[in-house]
């Protein structure tokens, strides 16, 4: 898990008992183990902070939502430290000051705990993705602006693999409820990003191609990347190829780039 997802799974913690208003970049700095600086870079000002905190925020009447809160976050941390093949559930309760029961509690099993840890942590990026590809879209220098925010998404060669593995090994797990968990989350990706393309295609920032074509596309590239990297890190190095990255990907949206 990279910084910016370990800070926005600090701030989902933590806005589970503090009011958004409450909460400070050294709280999130001191759950995800990271300097204040850091957080304010990846996250911003103190009410892009507090908005997060209030989009985190549990609805009233669910009362198990700390604990499993507290199973999620400890859940991240030792898949970042061990990955998730080598972490037992017991670690996991161990690690959230809990016991095991109260992971059947709230999940059926260890792939479910982490697919779950996976799902929340990509919805919470893809509430922030609209605003991302607006701000590329308007720079001075789009294919700049999309080098940049690829080179902070993609993996590099220090990054944990742990995300990457459990993605390859639950398209693969014998268990169908694991597989359709998988399914749900590759879908929602799917359709949250076909609507981002139709919006950029209305205003008239991209290709006319079908936007669900598009958006498949765009993920399997970077999915495709992701896998590349897992298998071979210490060649294929995502993350320092982001400029030449982004010229492919921008050029071959362009509205009339075909011919």
């Amino acid at each position: 898990m990279g910084t910016r997802r370990k800070i926005v799974e600090a701030i989902r913690a933590l806005a589970q008992t503090k009011a958004p208003e409450e909460l400070t970049f050294a709280d999130v700095a001191r759950l995800a183990g990271v300097h204040w600086t850091t957080v304010r870079r990846h996250v911003g000002s103190r009410e892009a902070l507090r908005k997060l905190a209030s989009e985190s925020q549990p609805p009233r009447g669910t009362e198990h939502l700390d604990t499993r809160a507290r199973l999620l976050l400890a859940a991240a941390r030792l898949t970042e430290k061990k990955g998730f093949q080598t972490t037992s559930l017991d670690e996991v309760a161990a690690e959230a000051g809990l016991t095991k029961g109260a992971i059947y509690w709230h999940f059926a099993s260890k792939h479910d705990l982490l697919l779950e840890l996976m799902h929340q942590t990509i919805r919470q990026e893809m509430q922030g993705r609209p605003s991302e590809v607006s701000a590329i879209m308007a720079a001075d220098d789009p294919v700049q602006a999309l080098a940049a925010w690829l080179e902070k998404e993609l993996p590099d060669q220090d990054s944990p693999a742990a995300i990457a593995a459990l993605f390859v090994e639950c398209s693969v797990h014998p268990d169908s409820q694991v597989r359709e968990k998988l399914r749900e989350i590759v879908r929602e990706v799917i359709q949250q990003t076909t609507e981002l393309v139709q919006a950029l295609q209305a205003r008239g920032d991209i290709t006319g191609l079908d936007p669900r074509v598009v958006s498949v596309y765009l993920q399997a590239v970077l999915n495709g990347l992701m896998l590349n990297w897992l298998i071979d890190p210490e060649r294929i190095r995502p993350a320092l190829w982001s400029r030449q990255l982004a010229e492919l990907i921008l050029y071959g949206l362009q509205p009339g780039g075909r011919k």
